[in-house]
């Protein structure tokens, strides 16, 4: 489910507020070794019909990797929680990815004369269960979520009954199940949410994420699909870095019977042993809603698995 709060992974200290913060940094790429023997031993190559800034294949390899990573590449950062999980119950498995997408490159002019507009992201997260167990292991349900919103971050110090404000987002949000006829499941909303944290970065903290949305465009093929999603829900993060993270998920339908709750404990692997960067990820869901195709559904279940981001 919506998690809003990403972690780095391993012994990395600090915080990643996810949607939040819409930039992010690439290594610097590693120039390519010289030839064996000094230049004087190579043969000479003839220029590229490209233009002189293409003349040797090495530059030209190098210049064009150098234009991709810095047009793109670090433009992308962490945006939900990505795992994978399986349990006992029907469908038995269940993974999540997401990736953000900042939509001006830092050194553009138009983000340098306006840096507010680097706030314009593009954000994808895609949620399946898995009928792994069935015969033909078919995939149960898959809901596709686009989002585009616009994000702000926050580094004061000034605090309010313990909390200091992180950052907040607003957009727009489709989330669909990519079916046809009685089987399709959509909708489109408007939404914004926020961050505060008590604690420190570098320590324990709890983490409040609340956010609200409201419905649009047509919902017909699901028209009481409010009543069970409804308009609001809450995250609740707690946690270390190098730790045990819980993160509780709330989400109440018009009528509180329609609620949803999911539960995310996760440890990191490479406490254990270095080689890895990952979490052991325990996750129990209890309520309406886990699928856009059953919505009206309630269910209950527990999964156990693996999360490259919490």
């Amino acid at each position: 489910m919506k998690n809003s709060i990403t972690q780095l992974p391993g012994a990395i200290a600090g915080a990643i507020l996810a949607g939040l913060v819409c930039a992010a940094s690439m290594p610097a790429q590693q120039q390519p070794a010289p030839p064996p023997g000094g230049a004087e031993s190579q043969p000479a190559r003839k220029p590229s019909v490209f233009g002189s800034e293409f003349v040797f294949g090495q530059v030209a390899q190098r210049k064009a990797t150098s234009d991709i990573q810095r047009g793109f590449f670090q433009n992308f950062s962490l945006y939900e929680p990505m795992y994978f999980v399986m349990g006992f119950d029907k469908p038995a498995a269940k993974f999540q990815f997401s990736f953000q997408y900042q939509i001006l490159a830092n050194d553009g002019w138009l983000a340098r004369e306006h840096p507010y507009l680097k706030g314009i992201c593009f954000a994808y997260t895609q949620r399946s269960l898995w009928d792994i167990t069935s015969n033909s292991s078919p995939f149960y349900d898959t809901s596709y979520m686009p989002e585009f919103f616009y994000a702000i971050t926050c580094t004061s110090a000034k605090r309010f009954l313990g909390f200091r404000f992180l950052g907040a987002q607003a957009g727009y949000g489709h989330e669909s199940n990519g079916r046809a006829g009685g089987d399709s499941r959509s909708m489109n909303k408007l939404f914004a949410r926020a961050s505060f944290v008590a604690g420190k970065h570098d320590g324990w903290r709890l983490i409040v994420t609340p956010k609200v949305w409201a419905y649009i465009a047509d919902m017909s093929d699901n028209p009481n699909l409010d009543d069970y999603r409804g308009y609001a829900e809450l995250n609740l993060a707690y946690g270390k870095n190098d730790s045990l993270n819980v993160n509780v998920f709330l989400r109440a339908g018009q009528s509180l019977r329609y609620g949803a709750m999911q539960v995310d404990a996760t440890y990191p692997v490479d406490v254990l042993h270095k080689n890895f960067a990952a979490y052991f990820l325990v996750q129990y869901w209890n309520g309406y809603g886990e699928s856009l195709l059953n919505y009206s559904r309630r269910t209950q279940t527990v999964r156990f698995g693996i999360s490259l981001v919490r």
